[in-house]
């Protein structure tokens, strides 16, 4: 039985998908960047924070500092962490490869988790912007981070989750599908073998690919178009 091969052609759905898998690993690693600045910052506006705060009274002047310390190190782990994976996700997921398939679904299911929470537990009140009204130990608060951090980070965020979720629906087309089965990596050389002897322009009639001459001999091409054009047959020699 001859099985067709499969074309290794890669479907739109798939480069659409490997395309947004780039754009997430982009926005990845800016975020990344942000993140550290936001860090770089906070040495700063953190020490300034903690002696403000040991003047007013309170004991645990390093409370709030490190806790919006624990957030911007989550995020860059997480940011970091993506856009490498995703990166390289963005390659591989053009072979016909089930494996990168599945990955590619459980990779962006955990960076929806990992990176929701994080933006939704945020620095916020850090880098709020101060009222009218705030004593200058509430604004040393709102300053542990730069303004424009929460804000961007935020929106980099959403863009990212949406390029992801993007990729990931584009590789549940039915196209992909097909392109992805583990049959598609392989050409089964009888097709092969086929398709070169249709191209070579020989065509035989029934019969005439096995048939053979009474002494055993494989008859001559010239014997077979000789008989084809007469519409005879060769007689059989008298004794």
């Amino acid at each position: 039985m001859v099985i067709a091969a499969r074309s290794l052609t890669v479907p739109r759905a798939v480069r659409g998908s490997s395309l947004l898998l780039g754009v997430t690993a982009g926005l990845a690693v800016v975020m990344t960047v942000l993140t550290v600045v936001a860090w770089w910052h906070l040495g700063s506006a953190g020490e300034a924070y903690s002696r403000a705060s040991l003047e007013a009274g309170y004991d645990d002047g390093d409370g709030w500092p490190r806790a919006v310390l624990s957030s911007l190190v989550y995020n860059t782990v997480t940011t970091g962490a993506t856009a490498l994976v995703t990166g390289l996700l963005a390659v591989m997921i053009r072979q016909p490869l089930r494996w990168v398939q599945v990955t590619t679904w459980c990779v962006v299911a955990a960076v929806c988790a990992a990176l929701g929470c994080g933006l939704n537990a945020g620095p916020d009140p850090a880098g709020s912007t101060a009222s009218s009204d705030s004593s200058p130990f509430q604004r040393l608060g709102y300053d542990l981070v730069p303004q424009w951090y929460p804000s961007v980070n935020a929106v980099l965020g959403l863009a990212l989750l949406a390029a992801a979720i993007g990729a990931a629906v584009m590789l549940l087309r039915s196209s992909v599908q097909d392109f992805y089965r583990p049959a598609s990596s392989r050409e089964d050389p009888r097709w092969s073998s086929f398709v070169k002897s249709q191209s070579s322009g020989v065509e035989r009639q029934p019969g005439e690919a096995n048939k053979t001459r009474s002494d055993g001999v494989e008859p001559e091409p010239g014997e077979v178009n000789e008989s084809r054009s007469s519409g005879v047959g060769r007689q059989p020699e008298s004794e």
